[in-house]
């Protein structure tokens, strides 16, 4: 389920580029590393898991409501928070981790 199968579309907005999907599972690269994912959303609530498997780490998160920071048209942007979370865990967190 963790091999690729088919090219995923990235949705409007990310920079997740050559993601491919597994069945039921995304296989994404960020940072540098290998992640196996999935995620889902419905109006401002978002979650996700990443797993690396080389490390034996994961990381999951959950938002339940818009957040910050606001955009232009006075909304919140949950999805870039999301993906500014993931960019700091990645450069962050999974490598001391990984290191320990």
């Amino acid at each position: 389920m963790w091999k690729p199968v088919v090219p995923a579309v990235p949705a409007e907005g990310t920079d997740q580029q050559g993601a491919k999907m597994g069945l039921c599972f995304f296989l994404e690269e960020h940072g540098g590393l290998a992640f196996v994912a999935h995620s889902g959303s419905q109006n401002a609530f978002i979650s996700h898991f990443y797993v690396n498997v080389a490390n034996r780490t994961a990381y999951v998160v959950a938002f339940n409501t818009v957040a910050e920071p606001v955009g232009p048209d006075g909304r919140g942007n949950t999805r870039q928070v999301d993906r500014d979370v993931r960019d700091y865990v990645v450069r962050n967190v999974i490598p001391a981790l990984a290191a320990r």
